[in-house]
């Protein structure tokens, strides 16, 4: 990988915005850097309240910690409506 890596992504972090994220990130492969965005145990999407929400994220480095380059991650809250 560029950005200084070695062969494992430890983490990524959130950089949130003025408000608390309910998400947080689940390593599922440090090989490949895949993850999964979560919401934290008993949060709730709520469409009246918000829309959606909108942050960034930086993969860093098992060996050097080093962060990668931020990318932005927008989720859309949808309405379900069960008849």
């Amino acid at each position: 990988m560029s950005f200084g890596f070695t062969e494992e992504i430890c983490g990524y972090t959130i950089y949130k915005t003025l408000a608390d994220l309910p998400f947080r990130i689940v390593e599922v492969d440090r090989r490949t850097g895949s993850a999964r965005i979560r919401l934290v145990r008993g949060a709730v999407l709520d469409y009246e309240r918000q829309h959606q929400y909108s942050f960034e994220i930086a993969a860093h480095d098992c060996e050097t910690g080093n962060h990668a380059q931020r990318s932005v991650v927008i989720v859309v809250v949808v309405v379900v409506v069960v008849v």
